[in-house]
């Protein structure tokens, strides 16, 4: 895909100098996975474009999905360790933040308001197909497995149509 964005340009002539922009066609790419009718995964934000080309080439609606964070972590409370919780609208005198630890959601200090809380950014670590898996994820729809660091795409579309996909509004 190409877009087209201001450039700046630097012209020589008579001796001056002159600095100025131009618009340039400026390539795009993105690398993304997809499950028909299921789910499209791109490789970044700066990627979305790639959600209006595939669904004009297949005459489908793609939307960008958000994940029920707070759902995930429920569901996988007894099995997980969250090792990174990010809250927001909050009432009282954390109303929002990030933490980082081990098993965050039951901590005697942070668990009330965690639980009380909208849930915008979770790291955990729980089993998965036979291993450890740690994976972050967001409720804007960032999703990335850390470990293992050798997963291979295939395995990352498979953790989100058995994992992911039931948290996806």
């Amino acid at each position: 895909m190409e877009q087209v964005k201001d450039r700046e340009q630097v012209m020589i002539q008579n001796g001056e100098i002159s600095i100025y922009e131009e618009p340039q066609k400026v390539p795009s790419y993105t690398e993304f996975l997809t499950v028909p009718g299921e789910v499209v995964v791109v490789d970044s934000g700066a990627g979305s474009f790639a959600y209006s080309m595939i669904g004009s080439q297949t005459n489908t609606n793609i939307e960008r999905a958000e994940i029920n964070l707070s759902g995930f972590a429920a569901d996988h409370e007894d099995d997980s360790d969250p090792w990174k919780v990010g809250f927001y609208g909050h009432l009282g005198n954390a109303e929002n933040g990030v933490v980082h630890g081990t098993d965050l959601l039951s901590d005697d200090e942070l668990s009330g308001v965690l639980h009380e809380s909208n849930l915008n950014q979770l790291g955990v670590e729980y089993p998965y197909d036979g291993q450890m898996l740690k994976a972050n994820m967001a409720e804007s729809g960032y999703f990335e497995i850390y470990q293992p660091s050798n997963y291979e795409s295939k395995d990352y579309l498979q953790f989100i149509l058995d994992e992911v996909i039931h948290y996806l509004k």
